[in-house]
């Protein structure tokens, strides 16, 4: 999926919160967004979908000005679910899906939600519930899916199991994911492509031997030494 931000820009009473121009993404590549919080990583997200609509927006998405439903879905921070079971909730975000009975099966299973498919989702932990929004959000399997922080109520474990589906569904179907993350090893493990961002702005990108080794943006630099990831 290819995306280009012409501009992507936000202000709030004189204040920068997003300015990106001229940034053209990897095709059906992992994606990566790291930095500080304020650092507008999730206005960066919401800019691209179109659900932010103070931002100034121009961009293109798969050759296109126009936004389709049918070609992205994004996961923000907050998680939203149905008053319904778990298993109900997968299979509305799922609509259309072909072969849905056996997908939505297979993400009970490598999710660990088979004990809860039906438990009503107001009764899960904050852990559970992010897992449930994260497995609504892919089984969709649509070309670009942006996901914002997806793990960060979750165990070790179940974060483990998220990151495997994203690298299987990137590899086996060419699904090009754009995930923020306060983790700079969660990106390094599984990012092809690392956005750093400080101040509303992208002050390093690249590969992450790139990003490990040879940031040279201070501002770049100060994060990744304080996550303890620099000159590895």
């Amino acid at each position: 999926m290819n995306v280009v931000v012409h501009q992507a820009k936000k202000t709030i009473l004189s204040k920068t919160i997003l300015d990106v121009s001229d940034l053209v993404l990897p095709d059906h590549a992992i994606i990566m967004v790291i930095g500080p919080n304020g650092a507008g990583k999730s206005t960066f997200l919401r800019t691209i979908s179109g659900i932010d609509k103070e931002s100034l927006r121009d961009i293109e998405i798969d050759h296109k000005k126009i936004i389709q439903s049918d070609i992205l879905n994004h996961m923000v921070q907050q998680t939203y679910l149905f008053d319904l079971s778990v298993e109900e909730n997968l299979r509305l975000g799922g609509k259309g899906v072909e072969k849905l009975d056996e997908k939505v099966e297979e993400l009970l299973t490598k999710l660990d939600l088979l004990t809860l498919r039906n438990e009503k989702c107001r009764n899960l932990s904050g852990g559970e519930a992010q897992k449930v929004a994260f497995a609504r959000i892919i089984l969709s399997e649509k070309p670009l899916i942006l996901l914002d922080e997806p793990t960060s109520a979750m165990d070790v474990k179940a974060t483990k199991r998220c990151e495997e589906l994203i690298v299987e569904l990137n590899r086996r179907l060419g699904i090009t994911f754009i995930m923020t993350t306060h983790n700079p090893s969660q990106a390094l493990r599984i990012g092809h492509h690392i956005l750093i961002m400080d101040q509303g702005k992208i002050v390093e990108a690249g590969t992450p031997t790139h990003i490990q080794n040879e940031a040279l943006d201070p501002a770049a630099q100060s994060y990744l030494e304080n996550w303890r990831v620099a000159h590895a």
